[in-house]
């Protein structure tokens, strides 16, 4: 009696937790929706939502020209006459991050955008945003949450086409430097272990140094030459920013210039192609924060949710007619530059490319002027 008497006690705790988790998950989805037809109906009498763009990091000018893309969007019909937008940049930390988004939820916008610091260390920051019926999308460098809707590329298969490529075009020998981005960002962090686990199955390729260069010239610049200083046998780079900074630092160490994958920016295209360089150009498009922008509205105003994350963004890769070579399991479409079609010799040298896509409409003004 004891016994059957101690399982139904059981029984009926398992039942009423089951009940309880069953009631917080249907209440959660529904605050959300029910937040979401607010803001449907707010924007149809005429009152603006208010979205937050979240970026933990504003130090090279990827990051710079996604701001200008978003605001350059947010400023055109219809959405300047919907969307009150504000841009907030915290420090590249977690921390700071965190406190800012903390900051950012007790004003209960109606969206939030965020360019993450961490892939996880957010999520809860972001969960809890989610259950206070803040619509959540992530961008470029993204988290997590299962409640946040994902807008990126697919990092880890583009960063192993990079490092196919570049044994192809080395003929699978020789010395070679990796970049490691913005160290502990969550798809540099994909895209590193991505080079190294294809490069080590090459036995005759060896990865002789990995460098910093935060997405940035001027350091990467640094870094390289510092590798050179000890290491005048490289013939391959890899890296997440700029093949241009590559050219000047073997050019000043009185070296061959190497071939080189890098972001896909006017500087870099002009350089391998004037310097008569094997490089593969990888879009990373700076307008995927205008990408997400357009998405989250399309939410907040009675679309439907997304189920999945959005990709469908993606470019082709650009080669120079050195680099145009063909090599087992690419996965993506090749493009030879051209100048003027995909690079614009005239333009800024900072400009990321390509300047537009999504049917965004972008200018080169737009991406370095908002």
């Amino acid at each position: 009696m004891m016994s059957i008497w101690f399982n139904l006690r059981r029984l009926i705790r398992q039942v009423a937790t089951a009940t309880a988790i069953c009631t917080t998950l249907v209440g959660a989805s529904g605050v959300a929706a029910l937040s979401t037809s607010k803001q449907a109906q707010a924007a149809a009498s005429g009152n603006k939502i208010t979205i937050y763009v979240s970026n933990n990091y504003i130090g090279n000018p990827w990051r710079a020209q996604m701001e200008n893309a978003i605001r350059a969007i947010a400023s055109r019909a219809p959405y300047n006459q919907t969307v009150n937008l504000v841009i907030v940049n915290s420090e590249n930390s977690v921390t700071s991050q965190t406190a800012s988004l903390q900051t950012i939820i007790r004003k209960k916008p109606a969206g939030i955008l965020i360019d993450a610091s961490s892939a996880t260390a957010l999520n809860p920051t972001v969960m809890a945003a989610c259950a206070a019926g803040i619509v959540v999308y992530t961008f470029d460098q993204t988290l997590t949450a299962p409640c946040a809707v994902q807008v990126r590329e697919d990092d880890k298969a583009e960063a192993e086409n990079m490092a196919r490529w570049l044994a192809a075009v080395i003929h699978e020998k020789g010395d070679v430097i990796l970049d490691n981005g913005i160290p502990g960002a969550p798809s540099s962090v994909i895209r590193i272990h991505a080079y190294e686990s294809i490069l080590k199955q090459f036995p005759d390729i060896h990865v002789v140094g990995i460098f910093v260069g935060n997405g940035a010239p001027g350091p990467e610049l640094q870094q390289v030459s510092a590798l050179l200083a000890s290491h005048r046998s490289i013939v391959g780079v890899v890296s997440q920013g700029y093949c241009s900074a590559e050219y000047q630092a073997f050019a000043r160490a009185g070296l061959k210039p190497p071939a080189c994958a890098s972001l896909d920016t006017s500087i870099s295209a002009e350089t391998c192609v004037t310097q008569n360089m094997a490089c593969y150009m990888w879009p990373a498009p700076s307008w995927v924060g205008a990408y997400a922008f357009v998405q989250i509205v399309k939410e907040l105003l009675g679309g439907p949710k997304p189920t999945h994350a959005i990709t469908d963004y993606e470019q082709d890769y650009f080669v120079t007619e050195l680099g145009a070579i063909r090599f087992e399991g690419d996965a993506y479409h090749q493009v030879v530059l051209k100048a003027g079609v995909d690079y614009f010799p005239d333009a800024p040298s900072s400009l990321v490319l390509p300047v537009t896509g999504g049917n965004l409409g972008l200018s080169i003004d737009d991406a370095l002027k908002g």
